[in-house]
């Protein structure tokens, strides 16, 4: 049996709660009492709430693509492809390499291309993904989406983004970071040895912007999800380096280790700064979110401890109703396991 908002690559499971933006608009579910008899024979009938169920969650997003909720499903998609490393092949600028010149360039485009459309096109609902499932690139895929997918003012003038210049060259203008390219790999693969030789060298690249898009090496570590190279550098760092933020999403290294769910990355960096599950990203979503609309529930749990209660009220927003409706998704507020 099809259900409308269904990610194709999956089946609703009997009970599996499930979340509509009701018409409001807002991202709390709207909760129907259904009275049904009650087996016992009693007179006072059994009140079940009812969510209605057309919404399952994928591994990248809480609500696959349907009509309406582009804004939200582009900002949640957009920054896994970022935290994968994939972000490049979506943009319509992507040129692919030639494969008789370039054969090992082009192998790499073509890995990251089909790993880039199969997460695009499992974050659809079956009524989208039939009008991409022909496209072959991801560019144009997303292009298409972006497009057609009603998407709202807000999101289209983030999106903008995608056919300009990074991001960071508003902070860092024409800078040339050839010189922390080793650096960053080290980081990437987690050779704490490289890395602290190059600091010796360099001490101040400990809190610098080493790539064009505005990361710092926390950054980096956090997205590898190296947790002794995160302490390590944590160590050198001051409070305040903690909540730097990257150019192309807002996000702190915090936000970034939220979305992997590494809770050992998160304890370390709060340990340092214990006011930094405090902070949101460039789209004003905290950190516990991100790290609920991921399905991570043990740094779900560890970072609401952390996060202010008045960050999560009606009045800063709507991260608390949004967790709370991520919460009711992932069955994260039943009996533990």
């Amino acid at each position: 049996m099809e259900v409308e908002g269904v990610a194709p690559n999956m089946m609703a499971g009997e009970g599996v709660p499930s979340i509509i933006p009701n018409k409001s608009g807002d991202d709390f579910p709207q909760i129907t009492p259904a009275i049904t008899p009650n087996k016992s024979g009693d007179v006072f009938p059994q009140i079940t709430p009812a969510i209605i169920p057309t919404v399952v969650p994928t591994s990248i997003v809480r609500e696959v693509l349907t009509e309406g909720n582009y804004a939200y499903w582009g900002t949640c998609v957009k920054r896994y492809l970022v935290g994968q490393g994939l972000w490049e092949v979506c943009r319509m600028s992507c040129k692919i390499p030639d494969k008789e010149q370039d054969p090992v360039a082009y192998s790499e485009w073509k890995k990251k291309n089909s790993v880039a459309l199969h997460a695009i096109q499992i974050s659809c609902s079956r009524e989208i993904l039939s009008q991409i499932r022909e496209i072959k690139f991801a560019n144009h895929a997303w292009d298409f989406l972006k497009r057609n997918a009603n998407p709202t003012l807000y999101f289209d003038e983030v999106d903008r983004l995608d056919e300009q210049s990074p991001p960071a060259a508003a902070s860092t203008g024409n800078a040339d970071f050839s010189q922390y390219e080793k650096f960053e790999q080290a980081l990437d693969r987690g050779s704490w040895s490289d890395i602290e030789s190059f600091l010796n060298s360099n001490p101040d690249a400990v809190r610098a912007r080493i790539s064009p898009t505005g990361l710092t090496p926390l950054h980096v570590a956090a997205l590898a999800g190296h947790v002794k190279v995160v302490e390590k550098l944590v160590d050198k760092l001051n409070p305040e380096d903690l909540e730097e933020k990257e150019d192309l999403l807002g996000c702190t290294p915090l936000a970034l280790a939220a979305s992997d769910g590494i809770t050992e990355i998160a304890q370390s960096m709060i340990r340092k700064n214990r006011t930094l599950a405090n902070i949101s990203d460039g789209d004003k979503i905290l950190p516990v979110v991100l790290a609920c609309n991921r399905g991570k529930r043990e740094m779900t749990c560890f970072l609401y401890f952390h996060t202010g209660q008045e960050e999560l009220a009606p009045a800063n927003g709507k991260n608390g109703a949004t967790l709370l409706s991520y919460c009711i998704a992932s069955k994260f507020l039943g009996r533990g396991e």
